[in-house]
């Protein structure tokens, strides 16, 4: 009897290992299902444990090419780095919106100490730092940017100005530039940082992704404007972390499937202050399906 009960946990134990690795095999074929068309592009927010908002996400190519989109605060480093260590220690292409500490803090702590990884180009909006410091408030924290130069201009990795208008092609990727710091920014602004940030739009075979980084409502008539043709997008992120940013006939003419928030649930409860609660509404009530930091990590599978 004992023969038997050890020979049936046996095969008990075979029976359930078989099982989960079917299971494990299956789920990992429908992770990596995009990767089989060969143009399609992994888009993936990341949140944080505090409660705090930022800016990270990654675009990963179906040839498994990585671009790096901000990054987040300084102690976010390591969340980034380990990221970025997952895809053989290199990024293709790090965009850099603005020069905030919630947005390039982590690249900073981590070119200081690279630890074997390697940045192909580095894509920034370039503010003159007299101009910026003339204007600057107390929480742009000008000396993250300070620091950001001082590293550029050291030669510490190489990096391309994206100016308004400018065409990219990054892993497969159209990218349009929508916005960025110039004069049309300095004459409705002040807020240079915010409004002077990058807004990209994302093309790929079928679909969109409208990256608004931190552009605020001051902008949204001109941008309106100038872009009201290829405003649609299929997904966009918010401006602003949703609070405080674009205005909602700006997104109305956007009209996308899924809106992606960099901030924290706690930011967008009716209580607040702020017009995170309100933009949130708005969004839903259109329809669109909305992410916040705190459902992070968020993927989509642009087309």
């Amino acid at each position: 009897m004992k023969k038997k009960a050890v020979i049936g946990s046996i095969v008990a134990a075979v029976v359930l290992l078989v099982v989960l690795c079917v299971l494990f095999a299956r789920g990992n074929s429908q992770e990596n299902a995009w990767k089989q068309d060969g143009m399609a592009w992994k888009v993936t927010q990341y949140g944080t444990d505090k409660d705090v908002q930022m800016m990270f996400y990654t675009v990963e190519s179906a040839d498994g090419k990585l671009m790096v989109i901000d990054g987040g605060w300084d102690w976010n480093a390591e969340a980034v780095r380990k990221v970025i260590l997952e895809h053989g220690k290199k990024v293709d292409a790090w965009i850099l919106t603005h020069p905030h500490p919630d947005h390039i803090g982590a690249f900073n702590a981590i070119m200081q100490n690279p630890e074997g990884i390697t940045v192909d180009m580095v894509y920034d909006v370039y503010m003159d730092l007299e101009e910026y410091r003339s204007v600057a408030r107390e929480w742009d924290e000008i000396e993250v940017y300070e620091e950001y130069l001082s590293m550029a201009f050291d030669g510490r990795f190489p990096v391309i100005h994206v100016e308004r208008g400018m065409e990219l092609e990054l892993l497969g990727l159209k990218i349009t530039c929508l916005n960025a710091y110039d004069e049309e920014v300095r004459t409705r602004t002040e807020a240079v940082c915010n409004n002077g940030s990058l807004m990209l739009r994302m093309e790929g075979q079928e679909e969109t992704f409208l990256f608004c980084s931190d552009v605020e409502d001051e902008m949204a008539e001109f941008l309106m404007g100038k872009n009201q043709d290829v405003l649609k997008a299929d997904y966009v992120q918010m401006g602003h972390h949703g609070n405080w940013g674009l205005t909602e006939e700006f997104y109305a003419l956007v009209s996308p499937k899924a809106a992606f928030f960099d901030g924290p649930e706690s930011l967008y409860e009716e209580s607040q202050l702020y017009d995170g609660w309100k933009m949130m509404q708005f969004m839903k009530e259109r329809g669109a399906t909305v992410y916040t930091l705190g459902t992070a990590p968020n993927s989509i599978i642009l087309k």
